[in-house]
């Protein structure tokens, strides 16, 4: 069985500002780096799913999802802290990265895969049930593991 990768050039998307340590290049250079050392040739790649704001609001309030969409649609710059840059493309963009990371959790459960790898932006470990934060506009970690629970009954998730 393989490893998934689940990626899309729409990440890039994402616009931090100039200098930013989060920023499009986190994508592209783990990418190449896979690339220059015949790994990504041994990865299965999966597109991410459909996005949905029903999958953030897993585990996030609704209000707070929709905070983070009319943030962005109203051209903030950033969400919550200054920690939190977004753009008016940040949250279809988060929307596809929380897609990307409940599709893996679906090939890994059907079977077609052993484990993947979803390199995504912005990232998503830190966000809070109604914050953002360390970058992070909502939690893709918690998620799939929620995800795992709801969609696939996974009573345990490492």
């Amino acid at each position: 069985m393989e490893t998934g990768l689940i990626t899309s050039k729409i990440f890039l998307d994402h616009l931090t500002g100039l200098n930013h340590v989060e920023a499009p290049e986190r994508v592209t250079s783990i990418l190449e780096k896979l690339k220059l050392t015949n790994l990504l040739d041994s990865l299965t790649e999966i597109q991410p799913g459909i996005p949905s704001k029903l999958i953030p609001e897993l585990v996030h309030l609704p209000e707070y999802v929709d905070r983070v969409e009319q943030s962005c649609i109203n051209g903030h710059s950033y969400i919550d802290t200054l920690d939190n840059p977004i753009c008016k493309n940040s949250y279809e963009v988060a929307l596809l990265a929380t897609s990307a990371v409940t599709i893996g959790v679906d090939w890994i459960f059907s079977g077609k895969i052993k484990n993947a790898m979803a390199i995504v932006r912005p990232p998503g470990h830190h966000a809070e049930e109604e914050r953002a934060m360390g970058f992070c506009l909502f939690n893709n970690v918690s998620i799939a593991t929620r995800y795992a629970q709801k969609q696939h009954s996974a009573e345990k998730v490492l």
